[in-house]
């Protein structure tokens, strides 16, 4: 997710498919790649590439290529903000901080009702 996307095309590609030729319809449900893809894609998406499996003319190069592509815009905006992250370690820092302030408010709260609850305090 947070890898570059020549990374992401290389995982891809080592997936495991059938020996199904392009031109034969292809079940999605049994495939790895479009299960994967559902999930990230719409509704409208999932449909046409369903479509392209059941119709048969969809190679396994270019149905890894569509997840991959898949995948590399669904996770852009959380990859872009991990390397500005990842560049300004001063900004995690202060992330860390200031979430450790809120954690530390919602634990004293509920060790207080825990406390109450067994009789220490």
């Amino acid at each position: 997710m947070f890898t570059t996307p020549d990374e992401i095309r290389k995982i891809i590609a080592k997936v495991k498919t059938d020996s199904s030729k392009v031109e034969e319809p292809k079940d999605p449900d049994k495939d790895t790649l479009y299960n994967i893809y559902k999930l990230l894609a719409s509704a409208d998406e999932v449909k046409a590439l369903r479509k392209r499996y059941l119709d048969g003319g969809l190679s396994w190069k270019e149905a890894k290529d569509t997840l991959a592509d898949m995948i590399i815009n669904y996770f852009a905006p959380a990859r872009t903000r991990y390397n500005d992250l990842m560049n300004n370690k001063p900004e995690i820092h202060k992330i860390l901080k200031a979430n450790a302030e809120k954690a530390k408010v919602v634990a004293e709260g509920t060790l207080k009702r825990v406390r109450n609850a067994i009789g220490i305090i």
